[in-house]
């Protein structure tokens, strides 16, 4: 027998993009065959079995666990300035076993005295393995090999070889009551695997032998190949993107590791950028800021397995960490850009270095989004012209019939549930067509945010399509996008 991994996912993988996983056996033409997977937590705690026949062409069998995967992770955000933390929604480690399972039957070459004494027996005596202490009767392997599949309690199917039988009440269905390994010469005879069933004893003879299997129709499970190590992160690569997918260019490593984030270019002050960092095992690492004026500081961080962590690297902290050159804050009223990086404690780069910019333009009205981007990260979007804010109230009514003698301000169509909600049209400001590269991450993200009244509330994106428009003659170009407050309220009646 052999089991071998034909092909499987990177160690650290995106949830949301394909995991498949393509296994073979030299088993795959037992009868009834399948292939399975059991997904296990960190601790070795069952998570769900995943079965699949094998394939046609070539009997592999192959698990394409995106679907349940994806479900073990979420997103993580703390609205806090300086928010730096262990983003443990984004990320889980699971490990995986494979296995088979085919219709087995067990051979056996004779039948054997079980006598509630023979020392070979120890739970002869037993009343919970052989009740009322009576002799019983076992079929055996006169050879070393083959451990049966049973456990005491199952029942099996007892099959008769043609020939010679002087058995032949064997025939039938029997309940287990031991599975012993004798492994030592009885009478002249050497036995080794015997299943004493509940049959009591019927006297000695000849046999040819025969097979056995599970009454139910049940398989035999097969754990094979050692169990498979996988941690997966919230995100979703494009599918070109995917195919040249190498968790080398996002776990921080060297200088040219990237933060799992879409790429910002600028940003408003005063602003959140909640950057997702795939770190590795028992590291410790910073984030390094430096401004244009060559003020400088870093924040120390360290980890005792594979995580995600989650630090704020926008222009509203409050603290920059420890201060490495020139003064703080690092973002100063005249600050043009900063840079982020992420070094060891040697301050080596072990990431590419991000440069910000940050927009100080004028805006009409200001509102500002949070967003969950593909990478698990949540970037920041400003609106920075007049927004329009709509309401909408919801009402089901039904007809009372009035009574004989109704007053004036009787009412015969009654209110019997309401609920208002609330939309928004955001528009933003002129753009040109590099500036706008970040709307349509947007436009696809299942979580936004905004500040509304000085408070952060999640809203829902209600534009459905969106046509980029490109930059012609110079032309600036503005979006209108339309949101509706993800809570509905209640109207008391």
């Amino acid at each position: 027998m052999a089991f071998t991994i034909e092909k499987q996912p990177q160690r650290i993988t995106p949830a949301y993009n394909q995991l498949i996983y393509e296994v073979d056996s030299t088993d795959k033409n037992k009868t009834e065959f399948r292939y399975f997977a059991d997904v296990m937590d960190s601790s070795n705690n069952l998570l769900f079995r995943k079965k699949v026949s094998k394939r046609i062409t070539d009997g592999f069998g192959v698990f394409d666990l995106q679907r349940e995967l994806s479900n073990l992770v979420s997103f993580d955000y703390k609205l806090e300035e300086d928010a730096n933390y262990d983003a443990n929604k984004s990320y889980f480690n699971l490990k995986i076993q494979f296995g088979e399972m085919y219709y087995e039957s067990w051979e056996w070459n004779d039948f054997i005295f079980c006598g509630a004494n023979d020392p070979w027996w120890t739970n002869g005596g037993n009343p919970q393995f052989n009740p009322n202490g009576k002799d019983r009767v076992g079929i055996a392997k006169t050879t070393s090999g083959g451990q049966p599949p049973y456990q005491i309690g199952d029942f099996i199917d007892v099959n008769l070889n043609a020939g010679t039988q002087d058995a032949p009440y064997l025939q039938g269905t029997h309940k287990v009551l031991d599975v012993v390994y004798i492994n030592q010469t009885l009478s002249g005879q050497y036995y080794g695997w015997v299943v004493i069933l509940e049959e009591l004893w019927g006297g000695s003879g000849s046999t040819t032998g025969g097979t056995s299997n599970y009454s139910d129709g049940r398989k035999t499970e097969f754990e094979r190949g050692t169990i498979q190590e996988l941690m997966v992160f919230n995100a979703a690569f494009k599918f070109t993107d995917f195919v040249d997918y190498d968790v080398n260019q996002w776990e921080i490593l060297n200088a040219s590791s990237n933060i799992l984030s879409v790429e910002l270019n600028n940003i408003r002050e005063d602003n959140f950028y909640l950057a997702n960092i795939l770190i590795g095992a028992s590291k410790s690492y910073r984030i390094n800021f430096k401004n244009d004026s060559g003020d400088e500081s870093y924040i120390s961080k360290s980890t005792t397995s594979h995580e995600i962590n989650q630090i704020n690297i926008g222009t509203n902290r409050t603290s920059y960490g420890t201060l490495v050159a020139g003064s703080f804050p690092i973002i100063k009223p005249n600050t043009k850009w900063y840079e982020v990086t992420i070094t060891d404690w040697l301050d080596a780069p072990i990431s590419k270095t991000y440069r910000i910019y940050i927009d100080r333009s004028c805006l009409v009205e200001r509102i500002d989004c949070l967003f969950l981007d593909h990478l698990g990260s949540f970037a920041p979007y400003t609106f920075g012209l007049k927004k329009e804010e709509s309401n909408n109230v919801d009402r089901n009514t039904y007809e009372r019939i009035l009574p004989t003698g109704y007053k004036k301000d009787s009412n015969g169509i009654a209110v019997f549930n309401s609920e208002y909600s609330r939309s928004l049209i955001l528009r933003t400001d002129y753009l040109k067509e590099s500036e706008s590269e970040l709307l349509p991450h947007l436009l696809r993200s299942p979580v936004v945010l905004i500040k509304y009244e000085g408070e952060w509330i999640k809203v829902n994106i209600t534009t459905s399509s969106f046509t980029v428009k490109k930059d012609k003659w110079h032309e600036l170009k503005r979006y209108d996008v339309n949101v509706e407050f993800a809570n509905k309220g209640k109207i008391n009646i």
